[in-house]
């Protein structure tokens, strides 16, 4: 992906969606905030310069993030939103209604990068690391700064050390 000088990225990252209270019942107390909270600070984000946002794409958080980003569009149509998708398949055992919002997001999007054709052990890892990679800034988003998840934990460090700005939901950036 090459970036425009005038181009300035924020990276969405999220703990699994099972490392929150709720799972995938997005009709939650909990997941209702969480979107609320997401919504206020990418809209934040914009207004100090964000113009765009890399996801990588899972049927979780940076699902809801993506279609934050396309709500955000109806009013600032500018606002770019580039999905990273670790591997072709990924949405093949997701629900048809995940999977139906996954390919709506991807066709809505203004562009996508693809990490592997099948799937490796890595290319979800991969998928993070080149959002972060492209990206000034990251928004992590977990349910609370003690849940430990090792992947999260490793990109948010990995974010920390290139010198990415760290905005943070649920936590405290370590």
């Amino acid at each position: 992906m090459r970036q425009q000088r005038d181009q300035k990225y924020c990276a969405v990252i999220s703990a699994p969606p099972l490392s929150f209270p709720w799972g995938y019942d997005e009709e939650a107390d909990g997941c209702g905030l969480l979107k609320l909270r997401m919504l206020q600070e990418m809209s934040r984000l914009t207004t100090e310069g964000i113009t765009g946002f890399i996801i990588p794409l899972d049927s979780g958080v940076c699902l809801y993030a993506a279609e934050i980003v396309l709500g955000l569009q109806e009013t600032n149509p500018a606002l770019e939103l580039i999905c990273v998708i670790p591997h072709e398949e990924q949405a093949t055992k997701w629900t048809p209604e995940l999977r139906e919002r996954y390919f709506n997001v991807l066709a809505s999007s203004t562009s996508s990068i693809l990490i592997s054709t099948a799937y490796t052990p890595d290319c979800e890892m991969e998928a993070v690391l080149e959002s972060i990679d492209h990206s000034e800034a990251l928004l992590s988003i977990r349910y609370n700064e003690h849940e430990n998840n090792a992947a999260f934990v490793v990109a948010v460090h990995y974010a920390m050390r290139h010198g990415k700005a760290i905005h943070a939901i649920g936590e405290k950036a370590p």
